[in-house]
């Protein structure tokens, strides 16, 4: 019969045998654990940084989405002026079209948002149009026209395509400059007075390419858009 002692022996030396894989299983589960919290930890980091470089323009008070894009998709450039911008082109979440209906309803409304807090109204901009003089050689299609859409202080523009509108409607009869809230009651009394025409409508679209803004005024995100330039550069 095996004696109490001698059995207890055993054991203990089972037990002394399997400890040190005991802890390394135990060492492997910890840093295991560990590494999958720092992951989700850069993950939320990364989430958060692409939350705040998130542009978006959309209805009024944010009702709906009609084009987005990111910021570090954008580009550093320098306007006529000498200061430093930062030019980001607009995609739809369809990836097919930024055209936008119904011009004189909608362009008021629309807002430019980053990481979800409104940067740029449409109702607050000036319109303006390019390029003024007039060429009569120019064919009189309907097509979409080039035109900006100007904060107060410049620091922010939109690019974009208004129309389809004929050439000479766009360079005799549009406004060159003007702020948008006396554009867009111009155009409803130009369709008034119209009446004999069909009440035609001057701008019936809008589309959306771009954005140039001044880095002054997103100085809170220019260390990420950095770090990104830093990162294409490096995997370049």
């Amino acid at each position: 019969m095996t004696s109490i002692s001698a059995s207890s022996n055993h054991t203990n030396h089972s037990i002394s045998y399997l400890a040190p894989f005991v802890a390394s299983v135990l060492r492997d589960q910890v840093v295991t654990d560990l590494l999958a919290e720092l992951k989700r930890k850069d993950e939320r980091i990364q989430q958060q940084a692409e939350d705040r470089l998130r542009l978006e323009l959309r209805g009024r008070n944010g009702d709906l989405l009609y084009c987005k894009t990111s910021m570090k998709h954008g580009i550093s450039t320098t306007g006529p002026d000498g200061i430093p911008v930062w030019d980001v082109a607009f995609f739809h979440p369809s990836d097919d079209t930024t055209t936008i209906p119904n011009f004189v309803e909608t362009v008021a409304g629309l807002e430019l948002r980053l990481g979800g807090v409104v940067l740029f109204k449409l109702s607050e901009a000036t319109f303006c149009i390019p390029h003024a003089s007039f060429n009569r050689t120019r064919d009189d299609e309907q097509k979409m026209r080039l035109v900006l859409f100007v904060s107060s202080d410049a620091g922010v523009r939109v690019i974009a395509y208004v129309g389809p509108i004929r050439y000479n409607d766009f360079v005799t009869v549009l406004p060159r400059r003007m702020h948008v809230t006396d554009l867009v009651r111009f155009l409803k009394d130009h369709q008034t007075n119209n009446t004999n025409n069909g009440g035609r409508v001057l701008l019936s679209e809008i589309e959306i390419k771009m954005l140039v803004i001044q880095k002054s005024q997103i100085k809170g995100i220019l260390p990420l858009l950095e770090d990104t330039m830093e990162e294409t550069a490096t995997s370049e």
